[in-house]
């Protein structure tokens, strides 16, 4: 690994590196265990660290890691170790996923690649939001004693403490964990009393825009800003009818909305406020966590999220009148045995899927450690590809880093995004187009609203050309090594690969 020193010292970015962990990570132990980790800083106000620092910043790191200690417990340890007997700290490259061995095939020759007939690089297919699993023995554990106690939902012990702690993650007052974020999304829209018009962005998930129809919304497409993917509030304001009751933002790939901008909006005409967040717990806008903003947010913890579930959602909100109206909805209406007062569904979170949630918080640090790990990699690995290009991520904000995003240039790369992605499916790369073709092409949007395209020029550009490779827990520096192999070799022999898609192409009509 290349570093640079200064008199003998590294740099955060490198300290980073070589520990596989995220600046904000660092911050973090740099608060916590100030007593024992004291930075150098040079002139230029740069924090700078030596080798007994470094040795440290690891022991900490491992300590950590140890499901038998916390913050307070690795404190402890440090403070009244005297050197003597200190079990042996080392780095080493973190170890595969897998306990075997995956088989990777390496492509070093055109004509090497499976859809020119060359075996697949990976054997088994690496999918893009492999789940995230955190200590599978304390997740069986609590799953026993749920079994043991019989106690499998209703708002039971479990879900409580996971609505707790989330809620503490975040920094906001209530969160009501929901069966799924889509009926999260459903009860928000009903809890706000939204009707008419909602404004609403093409460019993410149809559940988005499934949740106001469903319960016979209109949806009114707007485009969004080239240079965040999300809502383009000066697209907003025009948007805006004498309809309109309120707009959903969704902070797309885990990237936040312009929040500021959108609530001022709605302050201004008097709509309510929502924000998709499926995407987006634990990263942050303006140094304020994702889930304190508009009237409401809501999170998917879905298995593909970056934490999860199995399946479910939740509602994050500051406002107690809504908060109460939510948990009500969530179970059907009732405000306690027998008595129904308000319309409501059956939208509760199971204990199995909150003890899967609370195991998935311990171990958040790491997902995102090894998500970051993975950005990195990508990101060096892919720089100089022609018209290829890693969407970054602001690293002033704290993020997850859960999404891979590359923008493909087709005139600069000689291919375009969809043969990039069958290039990559045929090497059991399983890259996929979020979020294709935009939901405003999808039925029943597209027969409903048929121009609606006219008025969305980014969205409409956005769709065709970027994909999201796989990244997570599941996903191995050494995956991605030959995932920018493959890209990289496509890229350069581009004209003997577009003669082979034209022939596939011509075989699809014939056929």
């Amino acid at each position: 690994m290349d570093t640079s020193r200064e008199n003998g010292f590294l740099k955060v970015k490198d300290v980073c590196a070589i520990l596989n962990i995220t600046p904000h990570t660092l911050r973090y132990w740099e608060k916590e265990f100030s007593e024992f980790l004291r930075p150098h800083r040079s002139t230029g106000g740069h924090r700078l660290y030596d080798d007994h620092q470094i040795r440290r910043l690891l022991e900490i790191k491992h300590l950590l890691k140890d499901r038998y200690f916390s913050i307070k417990g690795a404190k402890i340890y440090l403070q009244h170790d005297s050197g003597r007997g200190r079990r042996s700290i080392q780095s080493s490259p973190d170890p595969e996923p897998n306990k075997s061995t995956p088989i990777r095939r390496e492509k070093q020759r055109w004509y090497d690649l499976a859809i020119l007939g060359g075996v697949p690089a990976f054997e088994k297919p690496l999918h893009v939001g492999m789940p995230n699993i955190g200590d599978q023995d304390r997740f069986l554990k609590q799953a026993a004693e749920i079994l043991q106690q019989r106690r499998l939902t209703n708002n039971g012990p479990l879900v409580q403490r996971f609505e707790e702690e989330i809620a503490r993650l975040i920094g906001v007052k209530h969160v009501v964990a929901t069966c799924n974020a889509t009926v999260a999304l459903e009860i928000a829209i009903r809890a706000l009393d939204l009707s008419g018009e909602v404004i609403v962005p093409s460019m993410t998930f149809v559940a988005t825009v499934h949740a106001l129809w469903w319960q016979q919304i209109q949806p009114v497409f707007c485009d969004v800003n080239p240079h965040t993917y999300t809502l383009d509030p000066s697209c907003v304001v025009r948007k805006i009818t004498s309809r309109t009751t309120g707009i959903i933002g969704v902070h797309l790939w885990g990237r936040p909305c312009a929040v500021d901008a959108l609530e001022e909006i709605a302050r201004h005409y008097r709509l309510k406020l929502l924000f998709d967040a499926a995407h987006a717990l634990y990263t942050s806008y303006k140094g304020r966590l994702v889930g304190q903003f508009g009237d409401a947010e809501i999170f998917s913890f879905h298995a593909t999220k970056f934490l999860n579930t199995f399946e479910g959602g939740a509602i994050a909100t500051n406002d107690d009148s809504l908060a109460a109206k939510v948990r009500l909805m969530r179970n059907f209406g009732f405000a306690g045995k027998d008595h129904v007062i308000y319309i409501g569904t059956n939208g509760k979170m199971n204990e199995m899927a909150a003890a899967m949630g609370i195991t998935s918080l311990e171990s958040l640090q790491h997902f995102v450690d090894i998500n970051y790990r993975n950005y990195t990699w990508y990101r060096k690995l892919l720089d100089g590809i022609p018209g290829i290009r890693l969407i970054p991520y602001d690293e002033r904000e704290i993020n997850n880093y859960q999404y891979i995003v590359v923008e493909v240039d087709p005139e600069r790369a000689g291919l375009n995004r969809d043969q990039l992605v069958a290039l990559l499916e045929r090497e059991n790369v399983l890259a996929r187009r979020y979020f294709y073709p935009g939901v405003h092409r999808m039925e029943p949007y597209r027969t409903l609203f048929p121009d609606a395209g006219l008025q969305l020029p980014v969205t409409e550009a956005l769709v065709e050309r970027v994909m999201t490779l796989p990244t997570g827990t599941a996903v191995h520096p050494e995956d991605i090594r030959l995932i920018a192999q493959i890209i990289r070799l496509a890229v350069r022999h581009s004209k003997q690969l577009t003669v082979k898609f034209n022939q596939l192409n011509a075989e699809k009509m014939i056929a």
